[in-house]
């Protein structure tokens, strides 16, 4: 999410290795997400969602990692879900635009109502359930930096409980796909987990002494690509892997890995990390327009990857204009 200065990382300096990691997980959404239009059985496309599925877990490790070392109240909560509220709001005129008017449907209720529905993961938004999850989550920040910063011991005990937690519910998905009667808004246990994570991240990685190593990170990518292939068929749905240890393992390495690494500007960096609003809202509207033209499945296994990239590459570029227009800044702003 985007701050109004450099003074986002509870300090002085930006963190620029963070604004590496908003980016790597703003590619996954788009990998985790191409599937939308797309009508094929490629092992690439499998492959390029199944490493991309810890985009949302690095999303809520970054907000674990730069909100818990501040001192937050409820006068902070009640302006972060205002804006929340106001970004669905005005995000919600377009897919009203793109879903409905156009069809004819020109009632206003039904844009007021799928806004609603988008926070709970249904309607035509509904992958902003994200900001219907980040809602609970920022009630619950003043509560949780209370007690992380008044208590040495609440941050280890909360977060060993919610290992044990999430180790359950993974067998309970294998058992009984568990998590799938759950709508992901409501899956707090995964978002506290991963909030907590990033907490402890940003408390310890300092004296963190092993040094990780990209090969390091290409393995446990494999490692957990392999994991969902075996386990696929009982468990289905890729937000159900959140409480397996493969994805905790392969998200906080990978996490680290980057803030161990990355200690300079980087304004590309920097300017390309803050479209994660635009192309997160866009995405969905972009995939839809061009899989209805364009059509690359003659390729084969490489159509994925193709696809994946051209679109990287042009949600990117148009999303990085859009917020030149004065309007879009204030729009596109959490």
């Amino acid at each position: 999410m985007k701050e109004n200065n450099n003074k986002i990382h509870g300090g002085g300096n930006r963190d620029y290795a963070i604004d590496i990691i908003k980016f790597i997980a703003m590619i996954m959404v788009l990998g985790l997400h191409q599937q939308f239009g797309r009508h094929d059985n490629c092992c690439s496309t499998q492959v390029i969602a199944s490493i991309s599925g810890i985009a949302i877990p690095l999303f809520f490790m970054v907000n674990g990692y730069l909100m818990t070392i501040r001192k937050l109240d409820y006068h902070y909560v009640v302006n972060k879900i205002y804006r929340i509220l106001r970004f669905i709001f005005f995000i919600g005129i377009l897919y009203w635009l793109f879903f409905h008017v156009r069809k004819g449907e020109l009632s206003p209720i039904t844009m007021l109502k799928n806004d609603v529905l988008s926070l709970i993961q249904l309607g035509d938004m509904s992958i902003f359930w994200f900001f219907g999850a980040m809602m609970i989550l920022y009630a619950l920040m003043p509560i949780i930096n209370k007690m992380t910063n008044t208590y040495k011991g609440y941050l280890p005990s909360m977060l060993l409980s919610l290992i044990v937690i999430q180790f359950i519910i993974f067998i309970l998905n294998i058992k009984w796909k568990f998590e799938g009667d759950v709508i992901q808004t409501f899956r707090v246990w995964n978002w506290i987990y991963y909030f907590l994570i990033g907490a402890v991240i940003k408390r310890i990685h300092e004296k963190i002494k092993i040094r990780i190593n990209f090969v390091s990170i290409l393995i446990l990518a494999i490692v957990y690509i392999w994991f969902i292939r075996v386990t696929y068929n009982t468990v289905e749905v890729r937000d159900r892997y959140f409480g397996a240890v493969t994805c905790t393992v392969y998200s906080v390495v990978l996490f680290i890995f980057i803030v161990q690494r990355i200690k300079q500007n980087n304004n590309i960096i920097k300017n390309v990390s803050n479209l994660f609003l635009p192309i997160y809202s866009l995405h969905p509207l972009y995939f839809m327009v061009y899989y209805h033209f364009v059509d690359t499945t003659f390729m084969g296994e490489l159509s994925p990857i193709f696809d994946f990239t051209i679109n990287t590459v042009v949600l990117i570029f148009i999303c990085y204009w859009l917020m030149k227009v004065p309007c879009m800044n204030k729009i596109f702003r959490i």
